[in-house]
Formats: C-alpha cells, structure tokens, sequence
C-alpha cells in the first residue's frame, strides 16, 4: 500500500472517543450551560466565565483517560479540587448544587457525544463523574469549615482593640469630668470607634450571610451613580488625602442600593491606595449604555499574579502583597464587593500586570428593581 492509500485510509477511520470528546468541549459546555442555568439556582446569575470555570480542565482530563481506556487512567483529582475550591467562594452555592453541576456535565457529555461508547469508555465517563463529585464536594466542604474558623478567631481578635480604646477612653471621661473640651475631644474618639466597629460587624454579617448561600439584601431607590460615587471618594478623601481622580458623566441614573454600592467601590478604593503604588493617583472611571454601567478603579503598583487573581474575591483571602504589608485587613473587602456585584445581578473582574497597574471592573444593570430585597 502506497503512502497516500494510507492517509486516505486514516482519513476514513473513525475518530476515537477521546478526540470526539475534545472537538466537542464548546458544544459540551454550551449544552451543559443552558441546562445549569436552569436547573441550578446558583448558577442563574453568573458571568459566563465564572460559570464554566475550570470545567474545560475537567473534559481535557477526561479525555487524556479515554486515550488509553484499557490502562485505568483517571483524571487529576485536582483539578476537581479546584472546582469545589472556587465554588466555596462563590456565595450562593450549597453542596447540593455542585453536585448537580457535575451531573448535569455527565448529562451534556452523552447528549452530545450520543451512544457510541464502547462499554469501558462509558465506564470511564461516569467514574471520573463521580471522582469529580467526590472531590469537588470535599474540597468546597473543607474550605467552608476554614471559613468558620477564620471567622470566629479574627472576629475575636480585631473586635477586642476597638472595644478595649473604647473603655481606656470612656475611664479618661470619668477623670475629666469637669474639662468640657477635653471631653467632648474624648466622647468623639469613642463614637469613631463605635462606628469603625460597627462597620466591621457589617462587614462580617454580610460575609457570613453570602457564605451561607444568601444575597446582600438591596434597598433599591432611584440615584445618580456619579453622585454615589462623588459620596464615596468623599469619604476616602477624608482618610487618604487627595489621591483620587474621577472621570465620569455628571448624570447617570439608574435603580440602584446605593449604600451597597457605596461600600463596594470604597473597598476596592480603600485597597487601591493600601497596596498601590503610595506615588500615584487613583483614578475612578464611569461609563454608561442603555442598560449596563461600567465602573473601572485603576491603581499603580506592584501587579497581583495569575495565580492569585484566582483566590482574589474569595472570602478571608489575603494576597502574598496584602500579608507582607503592614496594613492589616481581613480579606473580605473584595468579597463582599463580588457579593453586592451579585446581588445586584453584576459581576467583578481584575486586570492586572506590570506595565499597566491593577484594574477592578464592575459591571451591573442599570435598573435593579426586580432585585429588590427591603432592608428594615
């Protein structure tokens, strides 16, 4: 047989399980997206990206296993880790549905691929189904027993400061009862702390709330996005000094909670200036279309890696930069920003590198209303 005989045989040949499998990722996760969306409340909401996630690593694996069937290779468990990992940080998910994730992919992978499976090869589909489950299921349950730990020794731990200058301050009234300035100077300091504190439990009850599965309640009121933000730099102004540019309309209106928003966009600003470059602005940028806006806080400085940007909105995560500084800060300002992204049907996302700094884009509707949860 000559050697073109034989590519012309080759090119005839069926294809094999594994290579079928990797022409078909798109229509797999295309398939296992419209079901997901449905079927799993959690995933309604989502960024197309966030959604899919490390799912196209899972089909590759499985495909490297279904090369050699006959030789019992499975698919890295890791990479199921990592599902179950980045899951956990996602707040509306429950085990439950990551389950259902995974049975749902077992589902799309035979819609799509149809019934021609050698017995083995459909063995080796539903094992590294259920090696999936197995594993992404451990992984999300161990990180939301980190997340309690966590939770309960930095809530003793940072709650034990403000509330101890609060008391020292408290016993210096008593010892300058007669000095009117002195306490009035003394009375102030104590409603700062207070309200430092209380900032902080409601930082950490919403954490906690999104943690369990639950959205930010919005009190949604019809404002001008550019004046939410002008209230917010206001306030960072106060802290930080005038380190601050913003470019936006003067008019943007929208159905919004803007006290959530609020909190939001002082979070990444708060960690723009924190980590930044301590030499250059920070420059805050709105944009508008008929139904989306676009907010967009840039910062100079050392660039957050690849590899962190992935743990970057999870709860009680801290960057290699962020531990080393001497700022202390418990790593949920970013997470709460993805959860008031979330709930007000939005979603967040970070560019970062050398040359051009660090970027936080945000992304939300401009009417909300439909979201509204009435805060009492």
């Amino acid at each position: 047989m000559d050697l073109k005989q034989n590519e012309v045989l080759k090119s005839n040949s069926p294809k094999s399980t594994s290579t079928r499998l990797r022409e078909s990722v798109p229509a797999i996760l295309s398939q296992w997206e419209k079901w997901v969306r449905v079927e799993v409340e959690a995933a309604r909401d989502l960024h197309p990206t966030d959604l899919k996630n490390s799912l196209p690593k899972v089909l590759e694996n499985l495909a490297a296993a279904l090369e050699f069937p006959h030789e019992g290779k499975m698919p890295e468990i890791k990479v199921a880790k990592e599902h179950g990992r980045e899951r956990s940080s996602f707040p509306q998910y429950t085990l439950e549905q990551i389950i259902a994730e995974y049975r749902i992919l077992r589902r799309a992978i035979f819609e799509v691929l149809g019934q021609d499976f050698t017995s083995q090869e459909r063995d080796t589909i539903i094992e590294a189904i259920e090696i999936g489950i197995s594993e992404s299921a451990s992984e999300f349950t161990r990180q939301q027993f980190k997340f309690r730990e966590q939770f309960v020794a930095m809530l003793a731990h940072d709650l034990r400061n403000p509330l101890s200058a609060a008391k020292t301050s408290a016993q210096l009234i008593l010892r300058m009862a007669d000095k009117k300035e002195s306490v009035q100077a003394i009375a102030g300091r104590i409603i700062n702390t207070i309200d430092r504190t209380d900032n902080l439990i409601k930082d950490l009850l919403d954490s906690n709330l999104v943690q369990m599965g639950r959205k930010i309640p919005l009190d949604i009121q019809e404002v001008n996005l550019t004046e939410i933000v002008k209230t917010t730099l206001d306030e960072v102004t106060s802290i930080f000094g005038d380190r601050f540019i913003l470019k936006s309309d003067n008019f943007i209106p929208g159905f919004w909670d803007p006290k959530i928003l609020q909190r939001a966009f002082g979070n990444i600003l708060t960690n723009a200036i924190k980590y930044g470059d301590q030499k250059s602005s920070v420059v805050l940028t709105t944009s508008q279309q008929a139904s989306q806006v676009e907010v967009s806080i840039h910062n100079e400085g050392p660039p957050i890696s690849a590899e962190e940007q992935k743990g970057l909105f999870e709860n009680f995560y801290r960057t290699s930069g962020t531990k080393e500084s001497p700022t202390i800060g418990w790593g949920v300002g970013l997470y709460l920003v993805k959860g008031a992204m979330i709930a007000h049907g939005g979603h967040v996302r970070v560019k970062s590198n050398e040359n051009s700094g660090t970027t936080f884009i945000l992304n939300f509707p401009r009417d909300c209303r439909h979201l509204s949860q009435q805060v009492h």
